[in-house]
């Protein structure tokens, strides 16, 4: 007889006795194994009874629990009705109801999606960009662009999308610039908004004429001999896409002026070809671009230092041993009405409403810290010459030092009486309590899709503007309205602000739930709708404009050995 191994026995009594041993043995462990089957999946069967028995025992109360703080979200659109009702004047004053010359500075995502949603309501829309590209931060290799080679979204293309114009199936998961780019381009493309685009025409002066009520508009442009003139039009309205991006942050560091290398800050940086050997420290962690810079620099610099003032919660981008996360399949299959049930629930408690310590999609930062490749360094306390010392008493020498600390928020071609300030922030986060016609769109830092965000603003405007939203009184707005801080800070999730729309959006936009009961069709196709889905398009009549949302189980699949990744019952976070 023979080992498994195919060794011999040294004789056959061994054999015996090995052989009944292992009969023996997996008899009893198929036998356990089996009662352990049985008794983990009647135990399994009896959570899940459990739990459709609670959840369906306390649906009502999470109902009217969403219910009372939906009518907290939507207090300013209750404030408007109750206005309108009453018979008070319209804060809009003497707004022209018909021809509504609108303007929109920039032609960014924000200002794409602004435009588009400006026209399908009525108005006579420009918009002035001052590159010579659309796209804003994304145009890479343009003036606007802040953005560097290999940079790649921290939102998947399912969720960073506008209303009926879905990304590509070939795409992955999360796009770099050039997939961006394309997209934008196609959408301006897609929908005519090009004809309605100005480009190399730079806004130097916004100003309300207080006789007319016009705003005039002084608009530096490009001639044909590439000299710079002016000339200025008037506009009824005006819309602020410039974005966020706009002004970089630097951090104040005693002696920093002295140092003897390069100082960058990270909208500067595009490739990392340029730092090959190079001892380079990246000042501030950020949401994103510290943490890439840094990891991109390793492969390539001599070393990598991240100085990290304030400890962020860090997460892998969404795809983790080649299978994506929970949370995003989770986001991938939820229906709507089960997420906009969900998070108005869950709005109720702080420690979701807030976020603490913020949020950085690191890629895979923490690993690069545990093999060495990136080292963590205090805060720095001062430079000088090539050194820079740090609050622990250590200090190492460097050749480049790039700086992810942000951006400030810049609109110095506005007059000052139509700038949000601290003390004057913005009603619903996007319109200008002194002067309402006056709107400023993806004014927040939300984490999230930033581009549905804008999408929901960009139609709230167009409702409001056109007279079919009713405002408050200017007095109330300013009461209502959100403080606004110069430097833009990460403070809630995109949800917070994706809720409070949709709870001002939804009744001028569906029909209104009396009536759903009469065409259950159009209920089903809005109750269960994609949660990840733009909100304009969670009735589409258009089915094709959805099945990008079906394939949502294959965008990260992975066969390695012979097997499907993302068919795996468990799945990372």
């Amino acid at each position: 007889m023979r080992l498994p191994n195919g060794e011999r026995f040294r004789s056959e009594r061994d054999g015996m006795v090995f052989y009944l041993c292992f009969s023996i043995a997996w008899t009893i462990a198929i036998a356990m194994g089996a009662v352990a089957v049985k008794e983990v999946a009647r135990t399994a069967w009896r959570l899940v009874k459990v739990a459709s028995s609670l959840f369906a025992v306390m649906l009502p109360c999470f109902c009217v629990m969403a219910s009372t703080n939906a009518r907290r979200m939507r207090i300013g659109a209750d404030a408007g009705e109750a206005r309108k009702s009453s018979g008070a004047a319209d804060p809009l004053g003497d707004a022209p109801r018909g021809r509504r010359r609108l303007c929109i500075v920039g032609a960014g995502a924000s200002g794409l999606t602004a435009t588009r949603h400006a026209l399908r309501r009525g108005f006579d829309v420009t918009t002035f960009e001052k590159s010579d590209s659309v796209g804003g931060v994304w145009a890479y290799g343009h003036d606007a662009c802040k953005v560097f080679n290999n940079v790649i979204q921290n939102v998947t293309k399912l969720t960073n999308v506008f209303a009926d114009y879905p990304a590509k199936r070939a795409w992955p998961s999360y796009l770099g610039w050039r997939q961006t780019m394309d997209y934008l381009t196609g959408y301006a493309a897609a929908f005519s908004l090009n004809e309605h685009i100005e480009l190399n025409a730079e806004i130097v002066r916004v100003e309300r004429d207080e006789k007319s009520g016009e705003f005039e508009v002084t608009i530096a442009y490009r001639g044909e001999s590439a000299t710079m003139t002016h000339r200025i039009e008037r506009f009824d309205y005006v819309w602020v896409a410039s974005g966020q991006l706009t002004q970089a942050a630097m951090p104040e560091i005693r002696g920093l002026s002295t140092f003897t290398g390069d100082v960058m800050h990270s909208s500067e940086y595009k490739t990392p070809t340029l730092f090959a050997e190079k001892n380079v420290l990246v000042v501030g962690l950020g949401s994103a671009s510290g943490s890439d810079i840094a990891q991109e620099l390793s492969w390539v610099a001599s070393s990598v230092s991240l100085s990290i003032r304030t400890e962020r919660d860090v997460y892998s981008r969404g795809i983790l041993g080649g299978v994506a996360s929970m949370m995003n399949r989770v986001a991938w299959i939820l229906p709507a009405w089960l997420g906009v049930l969900g998070y108005t629930y869950l709005d109720c408690y702080g420690w979701i409403h807030h976020l603490r310590k913020g949020v950085t999609d690191s890629g895979d930062l923490l690993s690069h810290f545990a093999l060495n490749k990136i080292k963590r360094v205090d805060v720095i306390e001062r430079v000088h010459g090539s050194t820079v010392y740090f609050t622990d008493g250590t200090c190492s020498v460097y050749d480049v030092i790039i700086c992810a600390t942000g951006y400030r928020r810049s609109f110095d071609f506005m007059a000052k009486n139509l700038q949000p300030n601290e003390k004057s922030g913005l009603f619903e986060d996007c319109i200008l309590p002194s002067d309402p016609r006056v709107a400023y769109v993806l004014f927040v830092l939300p984490f999230g899709s930033h581009w549905q965000l804008a999408e929901l603003q960009s139609m709230l405007l167009a409702r409001v503007h056109d007279g079919t939203i009713p405002l408050p009184s200017r007095e109330t707005m300013a009461t209502l309205a959100d403080s606004f801080n110069i430097v833009g800070t990460h403070e809630h999730l995109a949800e917070w602000w994706k809720h409070r729309y949709i709870f001002v959006l939804a009744p001028y936009i569906f029909p209104k739930l009396a009536t759903l009961w009469r065409r259950p069709r159009l209920a089903m196709r809005i109750l269960w709708s994609p949660w990840v889905a733009p909100f304009g398009e969670w009735a589409s009549e258009n089915d094709r404009d959805r099945t990008c949302y079906r394939d949502s189980w294959a965008l990260a699949n992975v066969t390695w050995s012979g097997h499907r990744l993302n068919r795996c019952m468990f799945f990372p976070w």
